[in-house]
């Protein structure tokens, strides 16, 4: 099981021990602090609890479904035949790997100022008033001005956090069908460094929320929508306001920065990786599927309107994530390994 697990896990974590081999590298060029959290309590009892409610969340539906006279006895039976053992150390490297991926990357985003400065904002956002007609959150301002939908849009949107790391835990505990477990995780790897960073680095800007922090010396279109949201926070807690001052204050002191920290609009993560849930939902059920994308509608519209992303990085995202979802699936495909045929003997008389 262990070879198994080593080549399964291969190409996801061949690619977040180079994410944290190029990053260090980058950060020495370009004088931006790097460090890895290999082992951390947090994630290490996510781990456990993300573990232990897939059996569990597993164990109730078998219970309703089939509605046992032994429950017990029919639990562990099943669990035998559910390989729980074998599907956690199949699932052991990836989310041993996951803090240092999210440490690895969150450093390499905080130096991407350092490597590429903050300047395309005032193109997006021109982007965005020539596709729309308009700045993209006046289509959305219904919204910015009904406080509790602007509430029920910031929890989806901190939900997110939650729901990526619950399915790359089920991803990682798949056994049955690998191809599609396989495609998700090396897909989820490529969608963090590939769009999250080399894409971000390119395409190096900050968003609406700190457009008059980067850009003093032009007029601030969102500023009425600042306003909108602060409003919005007297009536229900809008908790992307807070964590906007903190991402601002590790930015402009790089020692509070922290897991999650870094400052990138384009394109968005978010929406990037809800896309990818969405993508995957839709292989593991139909239904699951619908809400996967519902959600990923719901993060779409969130980013506009809690002023975190222009919605051409949001478009940009769902543009390029079924692409880097189809090249995963190249990456991932089986091999077959051709044998030549030998050449026919003569036959002797």
């Amino acid at each position: 099981m262990a070879w198994e697990s080593l080549r399964w896990n291969a190409l996801p974590v061949g690619l977040i021990l180079g994410l944290v081999a190029v990053g260090a590298g980058l950060g020495a060029q370009f004088g931006f602090p790097f460090s890895v959290i290999v082992v951390q309590d947090f994630w290490l009892l996510f781990n456990v609890a993300g573990f232990g409610l897939i059996i569990a969340g597993a164990a109730l539906l078998e219970l309703v479904r089939a509605r046992p006279q032994h429950p017990l006895p029919h639990l562990k039976a099943k669990l035998g035949e559910w390989q729980v053992v074998r599907r956690a150390i199949m699932a052991l490297p990836i989310l041993l790997a996951a803090p240092a991926m999210f440490s690895a990357f969150s450093a390499v985003k905080a130096g991407i100022p350092e490597m590429n400065p903050f300047h395309l904002d005032p193109l997006f956002a021109q982007m965005d008033a020539v596709i729309h007609g308009a700045d993209a959150w006046r289509l959305v301002e219904p919204v910015l001005r009904t406080p509790w939908a602007v509430f029920g849009i910031n929890i989806a949107y901190h939900l997110w956090f939650f729901l990526f790391y619950g399915a790359l835990a089920l991803a990682a505990v798949m056994v049955r069908d690998v191809r599609l477990r396989n495609q998700f995780l090396t897909a989820f790897v490529l969608c963090w460094i590939g769009l999250g960073l080399v894409a971000a680095t390119g395409l190096s800007s900050v968003g609406p929320v700190y457009f008059a922090d980067f850009y003093p010396h032009l007029a601030n279109p969102y500023a009425e929508q600042m306003n909108l949201l602060r409003a919005a926070n007297e009536h229900f807690p809008i908790w992307a306001l807070d964590v906007q001052a903190m991402l601002l204050e590790g930015a402009r002191d790089p020692a509070k920065a922290t897991i999650g920290g870094g400052i990138s609009a384009m394109p968005s993560l978010h929406v990037a990786v809800s896309v990818l849930m969405a993508l995957f939902a839709q292989r593991v059920n139909r239904w699951l599927g619908v809400a996967a994308w519902v959600f990923a509608a719901v993060i779409m519209l969130g980013s506009v309107v809690l002023a975190w992303h222009y919605a051409v990085d949001g478009y940009l995202s769902a543009i390029l994530t079924p692409m880097v979802w189809i090249a995963a699936g190249w990456l991932t495909r089986p091999r077959r390994v051709t044998l030549a045929t030998p050449a026919p003997q003569p036959v002797s008389a």
